[in-house]
């Protein structure tokens, strides 16, 4: 059983985040795709906020599944993203995890 627990979150997002730092997001994909796969997980989608700050719009790139935006303030993805906390979905096959990517840049 691998260990979803918020500190194994922290530490992933943390060492995605120090090898992406200043990478452009089409080439931060394949790298989140490649860590994520490592712990056991699959099926990486990778949302970004729309300008109109409505919608978490998927990010197209090698190893990403793309999927149909969703709502920021009706999915648990927004949740994800407004709340900067990880979020979990019971699936049939296992547990769909949100997961915030926050640099903390300013």
């Amino acid at each position: 059983m691998l260990d979803r627990s918020e500190g194994f979150g922290e530490r992933l997002l943390g060492v995605l985040l120090d090898r992406a730092h200043e990478m452009p997001p089409q080439l931060i994909a394949p790298l989140i795709a490649e860590e994520v796969a490592r712990v056991g997980g699959r099926d990486v989608s990778i949302l970004l906020q729309d300008y109109a700050q409505l919608v978490l719009v998927p990010l197209s790139g090698r190893r990403l599944l793309v999927g149909e935006p969703e709502p920021i303030d009706d999915s648990p993805a927004g949740r994800a993203f407004l709340h900067a906390a990880t979020v979990e979905m019971p699936q049939s096959d296992g547990v769909r995890m949100y997961l915030p990517l926050l640099d903390g840049r300013a």
